[in-house]
């Protein structure tokens, strides 16, 4: 039964894009390293360096479809990235951990912006990602 795909929805409790994420191999403990939620840049179209996403999800039976993206707000635009993945649930009661690496994005625009985990085409959960323009540092005056 695990081969078939999931009828039921799962729950996704955390999802988080970071620049890393590392697995200590005796306990299987994640460390997340520099956690994204706001990007600064000078200028726009603005490439990312690699990142990944860390997700926890649980309520999920067997194979199940997860579509991570990153879209623009009012979604007028293609997504930034979608990411389609199979992903396997043995224990419906069981938090689930799963890191999934991106490839470098180019955001082409400063705005609202939004982290997103799907399953079956229903939103499970959503974060907010802010980028903004800024400019170079101002002079103190100090020199």
């Amino acid at each position: 039964m695990a081969d078939q795909p999931s009828p039921v929805a799962p729950v996704v409790l955390t999802l988080l894009l970071c620049e890393k994420a590392i697995v200590d191999a005796r306990t299987q403990q994640y460390s997340l390293i520099g956690l994204v939620s706001n990007v600064n840049a000078p200028a726009f179209p603005v490439r990312s360096p690699n990142l990944c996403i860390y997700t926890e999800i649980t309520g999920g039976h067997g194979v199940t479809a997860v579509t991570v993206r990153i879209v623009d707000v009012d979604e007028k635009r293609d997504p930034v990235v979608n990411l389609d993945f199979q992903v396997n649930l043995e224990n419906p009661l069981a938090v689930t951990q799963f890191v999934f690496g991106m490839p470098p994005l180019v955001f082409p625009e400063p705005g609202d912006y939004r982290l997103q985990a799907l399953s079956g085409g229903t939103r499970l959960l959503e974060k907010r990602l802010i980028l903004r323009q800024v400019g170079p540092p101002r002079p103190t005056g100090d020199d």
